[in-house]
């Protein structure tokens, strides 16, 4: 089943030869949390990048059915991006999205891969237990400062 994605599309302004960028973010963000330092970073330098909002994230469709998409999923949305390009792309995946885009090898081929704190295929569930039980208040201070920090900084979007 073919969704409607976004994805956020920063061209060089001089074609360098280079191979397209692919950022693939983590759970719970979107594409965005790539434009603030990376997208216009690797712009700058002449790489053509692209940042994909997956299947229920950010402007993508799907939001309503969030838990019903799974791995195979996501790496279908970065499948979609990439047969778009012309060129393989490097793809460059954070977390969860780093797990996707192992996914997607699994199939595809890319000119070269970039996995920025990969979480493990099997979840994050063992390591928060582990949290939860050596340090138990340490999740209740963490929520009450970032709700502060959100607050102050990300108050007035609209995101």
């Amino acid at each position: 089943m073919l969704r409607q994605l976004h994805t956020l599309d920063r061209l060089a302004s001089e074609e360098k030869g280079y191979p397209p960028l692919v950022f693939v973010h983590g759970g719970y963000t979107h594409s965005a949390c790539w434009d603030v330092n990376f997208l216009p970073y690797f712009q700058a330098l002449g790489f053509n990048c692209y940042a994909v909002d997956l299947s229920g994230h950010g402007k993508s469709a799907g939001r309503d059915k969030l838990n019903s998409f799974g791995l195979d999923h996501y790496a279908d949305d970065v499948g979609h991006l990439v047969a778009g390009l012309d060129a393989d792309p490097v793809l460059i995946g954070h977390s969860m999205g780093a797990v996707v885009v192992q996914r997607y090898l699994e199939k595809s081929p890319a000119k070269a891969v970039v996995m920025m704190a990969p979480c493990a295929a099997t979840g994050l569930a063992a390591s928060g237990a582990q949290l939860a039980i050596r340090q138990p208040d340490f999740i209740g201070r963490s929520r009450t400062r970032r709700a502060r920090r959100v607050h102050c900084q990300y108050g007035q979007s609209d995101a």
